[in-house]
């Protein structure tokens, strides 16, 4: 009797400690069973009384002010907190966009957003023009792309070939790795403010990228608009090379026959590469020409 009351009391203080935790992070909500485990939080649709829209729920609202509010267009604060704050808040919604179970209503809510997003001239960072200082958005697009992509193919290449822009890097960007390092503090010029996490941005970019390599495996057409969004808006050597290194890994495995066309774009990604270290060093431009001829070999057997 006295065991069972400890362990009453324990699982009393449990979840006294879990919910405390609750109410400081609400990232960490989640569901305590009678049995102690832990379970992610199940949403489900509750109709929005008096809606004229028929399908709409507090659900689907929710995700459409998080996507109206993660593709607003918005200057990139000054300062390393503030900056790091930003990207740290972004990922932290994605997380929790991951957690719903797309059914038919989110997505009509997604592809609706997305439309909007597109559409909304310089309200939006997906907009057809934006502020040279405005918060790239690489993270959410990526986000939107993988969602859309089994339910409307175009609208989440729409989606993300237009976020790979930087344009932050677009004047300041020369040959080789655009003048600035990947490995401490980039800064673009003076007269803008310090991106202390542009290497963080560069590389969501290029996850971005990868991405839509993988996804368009085997459609020459998909490729071809990849490589030519690559090859526009990335001004990295390095992380050009390592797209060709996915690219080839991806066309060449080991149980199947080797994707010629992503093979031809891994070449081309190489030799942009080649191009842009030419005239500038590169202590991994052995190691570039090395991989080029492997890549070269493969793509004419």
């Amino acid at each position: 009797m006295a065991l069972a009351k400890e362990n009453q009391a324990l699982s009393y203080r449990d979840v006294r400690v879990n919910s405390d935790m609750a109410h400081k992070s609400p990232h960490y909500i989640h569901v305590l069973y009678h049995n102690g485990d832990l379970r992610p939080p199940v949403y489900h649709h509750v109709p929005v009384w008096g809606s004229s829209d028929g399908g709409e729920s507090y659900l689907t609202l929710a995700l459409e002010v998080a996507l109206m509010g993660m593709g607003q267009q918005r200057i990139m604060p000054e300062g390393l907190y503030a900056q790091d704050k930003v990207c740290r808040n972004e990922e932290q919604i994605v997380l929790k966009l991951q957690e719903l179970e797309l059914d038919d209503l989110l997505v009509q809510t997604l592809r609706k957003q997305s439309v909007q997003l597109l559409e909304a001239g310089p309200f939006s960072g997906l907009g057809e023009v934006i502020h040279r200082e405005s918060v790239p958005m690489h993270t959410f697009a990526k986000y939107l792309f993988t969602a859309l992509l089994p339910h409307d193919a175009d609208m989440a290449y729409k989606v993300a070939l237009r976020a790979m822009r930087l344009p932050v890097l677009e004047s300041s960007a020369g040959s080789g790795d655009g003048g600035h390092p990947h490995h401490g503090i980039s800064i673009v010029p003076s007269r803008y403010p310090r991106w202390f996490t542009l290497g963080h941005l560069e590389s969501q970019q290029c996850e971005l990228a990868s991405t839509m390599l993988t996804a368009a495996k085997g459609d020459m057409l998909r490729l071809r608009t990849v490589l030519e969004a690559i090859q526009k808006n990335i001004h990295s050597s390095s992380l050009i090379f390592k797209l060709a290194q996915d690219a080839f890994k991806i066309a060449t495995p080991a149980d199947n026959p080797p994707d010629i066309t992503l093979l031809n774009v891994a070449l081309e990604l190489g030799l942009q590469v080649m191009r842009m270290t030419l005239s500038t060093l590169n202590w991994r431009r052995r190691e570039m020409v090395r991989w080029l001829v492997t890549c070269a070999t493969e793509v004419g057997k």
